[in-house]
């Protein structure tokens, strides 16, 4: 039976790689074979050099492979010259038509790139002016609102200090009332002392007197040999003396008694005023406090107001910070456009490139090959690089 064998025209060819790779294997068997051969050969030599018969079969092996190094290379070249010549064409034909595409695309995509531009501008403007409105609006508000902290403040203060004046004329009313009964009610004790004082002296007199002339009418008695009922008489008199300064002493008493009674009625009209003062002071202190109230709630609510209107002014100003993209959408039947921005950089100067600013964007195989570069040119230390010298040998 007659082998199968799969080609590209098959239901179920194999990979293309594996097709190029049976050719080339088929092709080039001998050539292979050498190479396969060389690499076994690796094992027959010595395990170490110590003379110079062995050191040539090291030589002449590495020869060996550098021969069919450069034979399998120029066979690499061979082969791959026809893929690179039918990639050209390929290459050719589509970069062509790309090319002419990529052109349309740029020469109608500028009128784009302007209008939509125009109305990112346009809708950036409006959103900066919408925003310089609540900017401005806000700043009225807070304004506002600070001006009316500012009264309220000074209401509070103005408060405290009628309040304190008020306190001050109450207790200053009250002290003079004190001052005034306890002066008046020394004076009513001083002028009722005067008064029991001279009704004292005045009943020690008429006793005094009374018991004089009841001595001299005993005298009289005695010596003149006067009639008891002269006596009598002389003596009622005196009685009568006596009880009239006695009467005389008592509606002094009395007089006494109605001036500290008078001294302590004013005393109580002076507290009874004085109490009066310290209420209207509260009630003053009061309304202060209710006015400076209102006006710290309505301050409190102005202040409010300004950080909502703060807070929509920033929403605004976020708007105006919008994606270029999202401010110049534009939707077609299927598609949307939509402009973006971009910065582009390039070397002015070599001389003057600031490196290190750019050490962590240079990538690391950049590195490794700017450091090679200053080794091929004689550089043997750099910070940051190992500079080593290798040894290999050279058969020709």
């Amino acid at each position: 039976m007659e082998e199968r064998i799969i080609t590209r025209l098959h239901n179920n060819p194999p990979e293309i790689e594996v097709i190029i790779t049976d050719g080339l294997k088929n092709n080039y068997k001998d050539e292979l074979y050498l190479f396969e051969s060389n690499l076994q050969k690796e094992s027959e030599l010595p395990p170490a050099i110590t003379n110079d018969d062995e050191a040539g079969k090291y030589s002449d092996y590495i020869k060996k492979l550098t021969s069919t190094e450069k034979n399998l290379d120029a066979i690499r070249k061979t082969e791959k010259e026809e893929y690179s010549s039918k990639a050209n064409i390929v290459h050719a034909f589509f970069k062509k038509k790309i090319d002419q595409l990529s052109e349309v695309k740029i020469r109608v995509g500028e009128p784009l790139a302007a209008y939509l531009k125009k109305k990112e501008d346009e809708k950036r403007r409006i959103a900066e002016e919408k925003a310089r409105e609540a900017a401005e609006e806000a700043a009225r508000v807070l304004k506002e609102a600070q001006e009316r902290e500012r009264i309220a403040k000074e209401a509070q203060a103005a408060a405290e200090a009628q309040a304190e004046a008020e306190r001050k004329r109450a207790e200053e009313i009250k002290r003079k009332a004190a001052e005034e009964a306890e002066a008046a009610r020394k004076k009513a004790e001083e002028e009722a002392n005067a008064i029991r004082a001279k009704a004292e002296e005045d009943r020690r007199a008429a006793e005094a007197e009374a018991a004089r002339i009841a001595e001299e009418q005993r005298k009289r008695a005695e010596t003149e040999e006067i009639g008891k009922r002269e006596a009598a008489a002389q003596l009622r008199a005196a009685e009568e003396a006596k009880k009239a300064a006695e009467k005389a002493q008592k509606e002094a008493e009395k007089q006494a008694q109605e001036r500290i009674a008078e001294a302590e009625r004013k005393q109580k009209e002076a507290e009874k005023e004085a109490r009066e003062a310290a209420k209207q002071a509260e009630e003053s202190i009061r309304a202060a406090n209710k006015e400076v109230k209102e006006l710290t709630r309505d301050a409190n609510r102005a202040l409010d107001e300004a950080v909502r209107t703060d807070r929509a002014a920033t929403k605004l100003e976020r708007g105006t910070l919008a994606k270029s993209s999202e401010l110049s959408r534009t939707r077609g039947d299927s598609s949307m456009a939509s402009v973006s921005e971009y910065w582009i950089g390039s070397v002015e100067s070599r001389d003057s490139l600031d490196l290190e600013a750019l050490r962590e964007h240079i990538p690391f195989d950049a590195l490794e090959r700017a450091v090679q570069s200053f080794v091929d040119a004689g550089g043997r230390s750099l910070r940051g690089a190992i500079i080593s010298q290798e040894i290999k040998s050279v058969v020709r």
